[in-house]
């Protein structure tokens, strides 16, 4: 897996993620898929930590975040870790 990835993200009506390499998707996930709560809405929490644990991932392959929809800054975890040893996943 090449490690300029890009990790897009929305935290508005049905939240969810896709992670980008070399301009192809190669995985995508709604929340409610993971967390089973139909439309749920907020900071994709849960996808972030699945697509970590299912591509074996190192967080810090991920180069870019896009995010999507109406923000919730104070929402977004503010230490930029996105590793599965953080506290707040």
């Amino acid at each position: 897996m090449a490690d300029n990835l890009v990790l897009g993200i929305s935290d508005s009506h049905d939240s969810g993620i896709y992670l980008l390499e070399e301009d192809r998707i190669i995985y995508s996930v709604n929340e409610e898929r993971i967390s089973r709560v139909k439309n749920i809405s907020g900071f994709p929490k849960k996808s972030i930590k699945n697509l970590i644990e299912k591509l074996k991932i190192n967080p810090s392959s991920i180069k870019i975040i896009g995010i999507a929809g109406k923000s919730r800054i104070s929402s977004i975890p503010n230490n930029n870790d996105l590793s599965l040893n953080n506290k707040n996943n």
